[in-house]
């Protein structure tokens, strides 16, 4: 008796970034074995049952396939509309031979950056283990949001702050720096036209960020536009 042993890479697909349906083609969804076809109509991407207007086909809709979770054998689909200055995403994940959308809604704590409390992000980025993070354009800091699924639900695991790298601003008015946002003054200051360097964003407090002065110390100030302060 021979027994058949399926040996299965546990890496998750790798995208070298947005497709078309044209250059897209074929592909399994929902782990059956068979794979679906991805067209580009002016009425939006066809797959399977499902029509979901993104796109025509003089200006395509760009599709990228993640990973949310490997074990599950899916993928889930991105759907992206270019627009002037960044593009907007929803994504979604085949149930039924049709297309469903996971809708990302974020937390109350961070719908002072999103008022309606849902995210279309330009990027998502998914590794195959249970998490996604959506990258959504900034205010002084990248905002990154990150999700973890349930049950078929992303849940919103929101940050505290969000965190900078090589972010810098130059006070137009002195500021003083806090020991916490909306907290006590610390007694230093950050001197107009003195460059501080930006270490975190608050997501529940608009305008908050923590700075490091070139004299060492550390704060939260409260912003009022980039190059001034409150």
């Amino acid at each position: 008796m021979w027994t058949l042993l399926w040996a299965v890479a546990l890496v998750p697909p790798t995208d070298s970034g947005p497709r078309t349906a044209d250059t897209l083609g074929p592909i399994d969804l929902d782990g059956d074995r068979l794979r679906e076809s991805v067209q580009q109509t002016d009425a939006g991407v066809v797959v399977g049952k499902s029509t979901v207007p993104c796109g025509s086909v003089a200006a395509p809709c760009e599709i990228e396939v993640h990973d949310i979770l490997m074990e599950d054998r899916t993928r889930e689909l991105l759907l992206c509309e270019p627009g002037d200055a960044t593009r907007t995403c929803r994504l979604f994940r085949m149930r039924d031979k049709a297309l469903l959308e996971v809708k990302l809604k974020v937390d109350p704590e961070a719908r002072s950056a999103y008022s309606s409390g849902r995210l279309r992000p330009p990027k998502v980025s998914t590794k195959g283990d249970g998490g996604l993070v959506a990258h959504m354009p900034g205010g002084w800091c990248p905002h990154d949001e990150p999700f973890e699924w349930n049950a078929s639900v992303l849940i919103h695991k929101p940050p505290e702050v969000w965190t900078c790298d090589a972010q810098t601003l130059t006070p137009d008015v002195a500021v003083p720096l806090h020991a916490a946002v909306r907290g006590e003054p610390l007694g230093a200051v950050a001197q107009i036209g003195v460059e501080a360097r930006i270490l975190a964003e608050s997501v529940a407090h608009e305008g908050w960020v923590q700075v490091a002065l070139p004299t060492g110390e550390q704060g939260w100030v409260k912003l009022d536009r980039r190059s001034g302060s409150r």
